[in-house]
């Protein structure tokens, strides 16, 4: 029963996250994007503040992992909150989910570049379906021209490689001290503190206040992620990460198949469909290997 723990916590994981695509869809209407990421970032640092008594000791607040973990902070996931809320907004949840499955791509070239490894015959191959629904996400429709313009698909790319580029922080940081918890909470609240400020210098700070009924959505939101990540460290304390990260990564299938349940407000078309098993297959093989 209890190798059955980590492939059925990581695949909750992938479903909240696909979830939770389709629940910031919906708080867009009335509520302004950056607000949107603040409030869900926000309530994502309070739910680990109400749990932290319980996983974290104080003297951690004070030890080195605070450091990278802070740092961390400063990308993720205040960037990649906001970059996937404006990609929701510019490319519709189906296609920000598949993208958003370059993560492990871009986990894999600091590794190939740094760290002397190899991908091989199947990171290759892993690498061209990644790369080939990219391009078919971009590729205009027989006689129709695109809904968005090209430039758009580094809103959710950006969203992927801030997750990307923490993990080697957060990895360094926990390989000295503190745990997931630690890492999540420091992470969530120095990045509510960067949105905070980017609200602010961009004048919207009234509208952080006012935001609207999306508000709440934004709220809960930050909630789901919260959980979902959870679920992450849980999965993570009961399997190997090999085994884990490609069920995570389930995340564009679960987001496609709310939307084909009419859970989401879009209504993914076959083209979605195709992008998201690309690109999740080519992260599949990626971690696989």
């Amino acid at each position: 029963m209890d190798t059955l723990l980590a492939p059925a916590a990581a695949l909750t994981a992938g479903a909240l996250f696909g979830a939770n695509i389709h629940v910031q869809r919906s708080a867009l209407g009335s509520t302004d994007p950056l607000v949107g990421a603040f409030y869900s970032v926000a309530a994502m640092a309070g739910l680990f503040w109400l749990i932290s008594p319980f996983f974290i000791k104080l003297d951690w607040f004070w030890s080195t992992p605070a450091i990278f973990f802070a740092i961390g902070g400063l990308v993720f996931p205040a960037l990649g909150q906001s970059f996937q809320i404006f990609s929701i907004q510019r490319v519709g949840p189906a296609l920000t989910a598949a993208i958003g499955s370059f993560v492990p791509f871009f986990a894999a070239v600091p590794a190939v570049l740094f760290l002397e490894e190899s991908l091989g015959l199947q990171g290759t191959l892993a690498m061209t379906l990644m790369v080939g629904g990219l391009i078919f996400a971009a590729w205009p429709k027989e006689g129709v021209a695109r809904s968005f313009p090209l430039w758009v698909l580094a809103l959710p790319l950006g969203a992927a490689l801030a997750r990307g580029i923490v993990q080697p922080v957060t990895s360094a940081g926990l390989s000295i001290g503190g745990n997931a918890v630690f890492a999540t909470l420091l992470q969530s609240s120095v990045s509510a503190l960067v949105l905070l400020c980017l609200l602010v210098a961009t004048g919207r700070g009234g509208q952080a206040v006012f935001a609207g009924p999306g508000k709440n959505r934004f709220l809960f939101s930050g909630l789901v992620n919260g959980l979902g990540i959870l679920c992450v460290n849980f999965a993570l304390m009961h399997g190997e990460v090999t085994v884990v990260a490609p069920l995570i990564s389930t995340t564009p299938i679960w987001a496609v198949g709310f939307g084909l349940l009419g859970i989401g407000p879009e209504r993914p078309h076959l083209r979605h469909a195709v992008v998201a098993v690309m690109v999740f297959t080519g992260a599949l093989l990626l971690l696989s290997r």
